[in-house]
């Protein structure tokens, strides 16, 4: 019988400022905040954040005990029984003068995509076999919003062009409860994607869905998270998929990521960590700025 685990598709572990080594004071406590949240055999994907960023192969270098899946685009941590995934976030700026924010799963080690256009980026994915989808809460102000009560015309397109290229659509982000564009973003997958099929630009025999998920969308893993006031944000929000197989890790992926539906998520809103986030970003760029004057 196939186990079921819980899988957190975005959380970023550390904080981490432009080509600066991670602030982590050890992996052992992330894997312990991920057990602690999704339980055995719970997942999570360490996303890279830029084209130049190598967050996840950094914290891939540091792991030693491990076993390597999908020709390092994944891991398994044995001692804890949890699994890593490599993942890249994207945003580009250019349909309708809009933003639209990516998520790719499946991308070799060191290896990251971009590209000057939506197709081109889609291509380029494509291309890697990645596993594309779309963060929901990031973009759901701007474009998404205006494409619900868009003519039916610029509907099509965007539905033919863009949503029709991706393996899933990230409808809840627990850092985005400040936002308050996690229902709106959910709104629009009933509304326009649902359990529609698809297919991809260069294989229309490949008729798919694009299922529904959540993730944490946290970025940190404090050691003495509780001692300050908050739990651990890692895999607060998931989705349940069944246990990838080993020798088939991505294919199996895609295909639960695919199928994926809203009774599959746990949702949960992260409200202290984000703010505390902020605030150390912004302090951050503020001291960066007189040491660079």
């Amino acid at each position: 019988m196939v186990r079921k685990i819980k899988f957190d598709g975005k959380h970023w572990v550390g904080k981490k400022y432009y080509n600066d080594p991670m602030i982590l004071r050890d992996y052992e406590t992330v894997f312990q905040q991920a057990r602690y949240n999704l339980g055995t055999g719970g997942m999570i994907a360490i996303p890279n954040a830029r084209p130049d960023d190598m967050r996840y192969e950094e914290f891939f270098d540091r792991v030693k005990e491990k076993t390597i899946l999908a020709k390092g685009s994944a891991f398994h941590y044995e001692p804890l029984d949890i699994y890593v995934l490599k993942a890249q976030e994207i945003t580009l700026q250019d349909f309708w003068r809009q933003s639209l924010t990516y998520l790719f799963y499946n991308l070799p080690p060191h290896v990251n995509i971009s590209g000057n256009s939506n197709s081109e980026l889609l291509e380029t994915a494509q291309g890697l076999n990645a596993i594309s989808g779309l963060v929901g809460p990031s973009c759901i102000n701007g474009i998404l919003e205006e494409i619900i009560n868009e003519s039916s015309e610029k509907k099509v397109y965007f539905l033919n062009n863009i949503i029709s290229q991706l393996d899933f659509f990230i409808g809840y982000s627990g850092s985005a409860a400040l936002k308050l564009t996690n229902r709106k973003s959910i709104s629009f997958y009933r509304d326009l994607i649902g359990e529609r099929g698809f297919t991809y630009f260069k294989n229309d025999e490949d008729i798919h869905t694009i299922g529904i998920t959540a993730v944490s969308g946290g970025h940190r893993t404090p050691h003495k998270a509780r001692y300050l006031g908050f739990k651990p944000t890692i895999g607060t929000s998931n989705i349940t998929i069944p246990e990838p197989r080993t020798d088939y890790f991505m294919d199996d992926l895609r295909r639960s990521l695919r199928n994926a539906r809203e009774e599959d998520c746990i949702l949960r809103p992260i409200i202290g960590e984000t703010l505390w986030h902020i605030a150390s970003m912004g302090v951050a760029d503020k001291v960066r700025k007189i040491l660079n004057n």
